[in-house]
């Protein structure tokens, strides 16, 4: 088990609201936010005055006090990102993932310059060169890592011992994994401060979960560790037997 329960036993994982109208958002937002949610991840970056209504619309349902994680999943050009991120600062913006191509090290340098919100690498980071690159850059304040692209939690412990060496914070995201992916990572989470931000509602995507075991995770975002050996999670035998029929 890579952390003590007793030390950190609660997790606070984000919400996240797929590209949606901003009505159809902001009520999704809300009932995140009555049911418990503590931090909402939002996609965006399909245009600036559809990106702008988005943002409004949840901020003006939810209220003051709720962070955002914006998620522009590599939309924008440096012009463009600049552009919205400057209109996007007085709703209260936590961060945003990822606003330029994957390949552009050079254009998230400028962007973190001239932003007035925190830069997060996402699709630019798959492993310690790329996490050593940007951080030597100094083009991003945050790595998101994520245990399906980093060669697990090995590749992990790399990127965020260079972030954290760096002063370069970490979120723990996820690729559409079940329980068992999360609760590796959630348990990597306990073993590394640097990892300050968690968007593990992977699972949430599934319309049946494929794991037993594992941690609790709630709809409110509460990721509770269990006591187990290891991370605890297994596959349902079950499960596995009707995949084979």
């Amino acid at each position: 088990m890579l952390c003590s329960v007793a030390r950190k036993q609660v997790l606070y994982s984000n919400r996240t609201i797929g590209i949606d109208s901003p009505d159809k958002m902001a009520k999704t937002a809300k009932q995140h936010v009555e049911n418990g949610v503590k931090a909402l991840k939002v996609k965006v970056g399909t245009g600036r005055n559809e990106d702008l209504a988005r943002i409004r619309a949840i901020r003006e349902a939810v209220g003051s006090g709720v962070p955002m994680r914006l998620d522009a999943n590599q939309a924008w050009d440096e012009i463009t990102a600049i552009n919205i991120l400057t209109a996007l600062a007085e709703y209260e913006i936590e961060v945003c993932e990822q606003p330029l191509p994957y390949w552009n090290f050079e254009g998230l340098k400028r962007v973190r310059e001239r932003s007035p919100i925190a830069i997060m690498a996402d699709e630019s980071i798959f492993d310690a060169h790329d996490a050593f690159r940007l951080a030597s850059l100094g083009a991003v304040d945050y790595f998101n890592i994520k245990l399906a692209k980093s060669a697990g939690i090995h590749g992990a412990l790399k990127i965020n011992a260079i972030g954290e060496a760096a002063g370069i914070k970490c979120m723990l995201g996820g690729m559409s994994e079940s329980l068992i992916g999360v609760s590796a990572g959630a348990h990597l989470v306990c073993a590394c401060p640097n990892i300050s931000l968690h968007d593990l509602d992977s699972p949430f995507h599934f319309a049946e979960e494929p794991s037993i075991g594992g941690v609790d995770f709630q709809p409110n975002g509460t990721v509770t560790l269990s006591d187990a050996h290891g991370h605890g999670a297994d596959v349902s035998p079950e499960w596995m037997e009707k995949s084979k029929r």
